[in-house]
């Protein structure tokens, strides 16, 4: 009898084991929260895969500080979601999904983005601009993503097959420049748009529209309007060229790309206020363009360019006067008309 009464006791302390444990919470593998600060291996793979899509331009160190925070606030806007800069379980699944680079994986992101009235809008705009070969369906497939693919190539945006905020965009404003020969929507307002989508830090890839020469700047600095030098010496040489290797003063029309936006613009090509050769920001006696002594307006060094050379948009201002230059705002309605012309 007592061996039977501990056979029953046993089984009862087993079946509560087993009640316990069963109605313990499942664990589940999270997804990392990632902001300023931290830094570690999710820190350096969430740097490596914001550079294979285009958002990351430095090293990848494996701390996350100010620009990485900035890269991660410009995928969010991007793809709509909140810009504060944190890597949630939100941002981090799309950020993975992104760089896994299978179709599936992309096909259910836009299924679970858009409405169908939405995909019916990037289809319209992707058949009507020559992408897409069929007729609009409303359903994102891989003719949809091959059609996407192709024209975020065409036009150098992040090419992931995803209709994002700066891909529509594009597409709109290119139709509409189809009904619009003046190219008005490449032109943006110094003072209210054009100085927030070419902010300081920003590099932006510039068209000289008379010889098509292309170079890359990074504007360094500029209130009144862009302050802007080139990235290397090879970039310096191209810039240079327009000008038949001169500094001059001319005004010359351009199209300035900055992370997917076109806009027209105006540039001079005297470097100016800057020494290659010495630090950037501390006092010197000769600055280039006879700006006398200063502070050094040179950040990027080995370039082969002293200073900084100016771009302007829609209603900037020049330096001496801080009025409109009515030379350089009829090089910004040329490079617009000229843009609207290309499809650019």
């Amino acid at each position: 009898m007592r061996r039977f009464c501990k056979i029953i006791a046993l089984l009862l302390i087993l079946v509560s084991m087993i009640t316990t444990f069963t109605s313990m919470p499942t664990a589940t593998a999270a997804t990392p929260v990632l902001k300023v600060g931290m830094e570690g291996d999710d820190i350096l793979d969430l740097q490596q895969k914001l550079k294979k899509l285009g958002y990351f331009d430095s090293d990848c160190t494996g701390y996350f500080g100010a620009v990485t925070e900035k890269a991660v606030i410009a995928f969010q806007k991007e793809y709509n979601l909140t810009a504060d800069g944190i890597v949630g379980n939100e941002t981090y699944k799309l950020l993975a999904s992104l760089t896994a680079e299978t179709i599936m994986d992309t096909l259910s992101i836009v299924q679970g983005i858009y409405t169908r009235a939405e995909i019916l809008e990037i289809q319209e705009l992707l058949y009507e601009l020559g992408y897409l070969p069929v007729e609009p369906t409303g359903f994102y497939g891989e003719i949809t993503v091959d059609a996407a693919r192709r024209y975020q190539k065409k036009y150098n945006l992040v090419v992931d097959g995803i209709v994002g905020r700066n891909t529509l965009s594009s597409m709109r404003k290119i139709v509409a420049s189809r009904n619009d020969p003046s190219g008005s929507m490449y032109i943006y307002d110094w003072s209210k748009e054009a100085q927030y989508i070419f902010g300081i830090g920003d590099k932006a890839v510039v068209t000289d529209i008379a010889t098509g020469t292309k170079f890359t700047v990074m504007r360094t600095y500029g209130t009144n309007h862009a302050d802007v030098e080139t990235v290397s010496a090879a970039d310096t040489a191209k810039f240079r060229s327009c000008y038949g290797g001169k500094d001059s003063w001319e005004r010359r029309a351009i199209v300035v790309v900055v992370n997917g936006t076109t806009m027209a613009a105006s540039m001079n090509g005297y470097p100016h206020a800057g020494s290659d050769s010495a630090a950037n920001g501390a006092w010197i006696s000769w600055r280039s363009g006879d700006y006398g002594a200063g502070y050094n307006l040179d950040r990027i060094k080995g370039n082969n360019m002293n200073g900084v050379f100016c771009i302007h948009f829609k209603n900037s201002t020049t330096h001496g006067t801080g009025l409109v230059c009515k030379l350089h705002q009829a090089c910004i309605k040329q490079a617009a008309s000229y843009i609207a012309a290309q499809d650019w």
